[in-house]
């Protein structure tokens, strides 16, 4: 778990020569899948700790100060949409790990 939030880090912190591409059209549809998947891994596995409710405050946070920190990033530059598509992506995917938690445990 924590693999997966160190692993965005690095991509959202890095230089743009190290970032992956997913092959998908635009950036923010990596941000999107990035945070869907966090979001949904996070509420799959520790839903029973944390309630739902801090998720959806708490993952859209850290990918706030993961834009934030592009600031200081030379070649990087952080932006109100590419945090909306990560917030959305993060919201959509604890809600859906949320659902499958609830359907399949």
């Amino acid at each position: 778990m924590i693999s997966a939030y160190c692993t965005i880090a690095f991509v959202s912190l890095s230089s743009l020569s190290l970032r992956p591409d997913a092959g998908l059209p635009s950036g923010n549809y990596d941000h999107l899948l990035a945070y869907l998947l966090l979001g949904a891994l996070t509420a799959w596995v520790r839903t029973h700790r944390i309630e739902t409710r801090w998720l959806l405050l708490l993952i859209p946070m850290y990918a706030a100060l993961l834009e934030l920190g592009q600031l200081f990033i030379p070649g990087r530059n952080a932006s109100v949409e590419t945090f909306v598509w990560s917030a959305f992506g993060a919201i959509t995917g604890v809600l859906f790990g949320k659902g499958a938690r609830l359907l399949f445990r």
